[in-house]
């Protein structure tokens, strides 16, 4: 994704969990049918970001640059997209079981 490649530090796994936090929202798409696509990425950054290096900023100047969207903006996405995390991560409400296998478990 440009906005992985261009912000600066980025791994492996906050690119791998910004993808299933995109999946989880193509899945669940009622939930974000009123959110622009970009939007939705953007988002899944910033809950990546904040979950997976919380000791780093949640968004930057150069994500609002690259995204055009700024941190007020993707707030309310960022907690539905972390709703839909709490969900999956306790084994008794994961409604989809593949997707969270595809990318939470070790490859």
């Amino acid at each position: 994704a440009v906005v992985s490649t261009q912000s600066g530090h980025y791994g492996r796994a906050e690119q791998f969990f910004t993808e299933y936090l995109c999946n989880r929202s193509q899945v669940h798409g009622h939930t974000f049918l009123s959110y622009t696509p970009s939007l939705v990425a953007a988002a899944a950054v910033a809950l990546s970001r904040v979950i997976q290096t919380p000791s780093d900023p949640v968004w930057t100047p150069t994500l609002t640059h690259y995204t055009q969207h700024t941190y007020p903006e993707i707030r309310e996405c960022m907690s539905d997209l972390l709703q839909l995390y709490k969900l999956d991560v306790n084994p008794d409400t994961r409604c989809y079981p593949a997707v969270w296998n595809k990318y939470c478990l070790p490859r």
